[in-house]
């Protein structure tokens, strides 16, 4: 229910302000409320393979969100969040590179979804990696890292190379297969939601954007859950596995649990600019 009361919510905006431009993101919402619908079908019914490939399926779908909507706003931000500590910068547009990396997440979802032959999945995951590697290099400005509100969207995106590069090893069979999956999703996916989160809630309570010292708390409390839960999937079995996870899962709910004290009360308060929302 959530998701189709989402599409609900936010569709009929959408394509009235810029179908073209935006209309892909009510596809990916259309997709993920059928793939969620699938899944309960999958458990209910036994197909547990199904469900499997639907979870995956999903966390594809948030990664292309996060390569069309990170592609939009971190050289944006990037260049606002420097303009406002007095630092003028440019980034060049690279709407190319940009296309040929998202072309190549999804070449490399597909690939392991569909378990292609491992050479082939290797090479899609490597190159994916590499090409939003140098997507990411193209946005990257030193004088960011004192700037949390936006080093923090950084280091989120940062985790789609990597963690490409642990699916491909983990096709290789060099590394456990989860190893990749959670520094997709715990890394990329957790990380780009609370780094996006910290600036919304700001740009729309009519605040400055200058994130709360709560946030980057946050920011490195997600980053060190997910890199532990990491190693916890590369060393499975060992005999501090489970304390490992206990502490990874402890330090990832504690950065969201830190977003929530900080920000609490800007959420709950008027805009500071008296308009409405």
């Amino acid at each position: 229910g959530f998701w189709l009361l989402l599409i609900g919510l936010i569709a009929p905006g959408i394509l009235k302000r810029n179908a073209w431009r935006n209309g892909i993101f009510v596809v990916i919402l259309s997709v993920l409320a059928s793939i969620n619908l699938l899944w309960h079908l999958s458990l209910h019914y036994g197909w547990y393979d199904t469900a499997l490939l639907c979870l995956h399926g999903a966390l594809g779908l948030f990664l292309l969100a996060i390569g069309i909507i990170g592609g939009r706003i971190i050289p944006a931000f990037t260049i606002g969040g420097l303009l406002q500590a007095g630092h003028t910068v440019s980034i060049v547009p690279a709407p190319r590179l940009g296309l040929a990396a998202n072309i190549a997440l999804v070449a490399a979802l597909i690939a392991r979804l569909a378990a292609l032959p491992v050479a082939l999945q290797v090479l899609a995951c490597l190159l994916a990696a590499v090409l939003h590697g140098l997507r990411l290099q193209h946005w990257w400005r030193r004088k960011i890292l004192r700037i949390p509100i936006i080093w923090s969207l950084h280091l989120g995106y940062a985790f789609l190379p990597v963690g490409f590069v642990l699916e491909a090893a983990g096709a290789a069979g060099l590394v456990p297969l989860g190893a990749g999956i959670h520094a997709l999703g715990s890394g990329g996916v957790g990380l780009m939601i609370l780094a996006v989160m910290t600036r919304a809630s700001l740009g729309h309570t009519g605040r400055r954007l200058v994130a709360p010292g709560l946030a980057a708390i946050a920011y490195l409390l997600v980053a060190a859950g997910a890199l532990l839960r990491v190693v916890a999937a590369s060393i499975a079995g060992a005999d501090f596995t489970q304390p490992l996870l206990a502490i990874s899962g402890l330090a990832w709910a504690g950065g969201f649990a830190a977003f929530t004290l900080g920000y609490a009360r800007i959420l709950f308060a008027p805009r500071l600019d008296g308009r409405p929302g």
